[in-house]
């Protein structure tokens, strides 16, 4: 991909806002404490926006918007559960299911915000 480094700061730029925003939201729907919940939303941001800069690198030529907005939604959905199952185990919670499924569902929004908000402001 030309300015593939390019292209990967940029999502990693509109990463950051989406995954503090998506922290904070997070944050008010397990009613845990925002200090402990937005450092994980910040990095499920910045760890959907290098898979999606890696599904990029890999299917450049094969992606129009529609297969990158599923490329987006598939990296945040994995993000976020992981992210969501980690955060669930390390609060001491029995409640792993729901910490994954909150993550997952949060990292599907976010993702689809970050593909967006990338599309929308870059040339291609």
């Amino acid at each position: 991909m030309k300015n593939a480094d390019n292209f990967t700061q940029k999502l990693i730029g509109f990463s950051i806002p989406v995954g503090t925003v998506s922290g904070i939201a997070a944050s008010f729907i397990a009613r845990a404490e925002l200090s402990t919940i937005l450092p994980q939303g910040v990095a499920g941001g910045i760890l959907t926006a290098a898979l999606i800069s890696l599904i990029i690198g890999r299917f450049e030529s094969k992606l129009s918007l529609s297969s990158l907005l599923a490329a987006g939604i598939f990296a945040g959905t994995i993000a976020g559960c992981w992210l969501g199952l980690l955060t669930s185990w390390t609060l001491g919670g029995s409640h792993l299911f729901e910490g994954a499924l909150t993550g997952g569902g949060i990292g599907l929004v976010g993702g689809t915000f970050i593909v967006l908000l990338s599309s929308s402001f870059s040339k291609r």
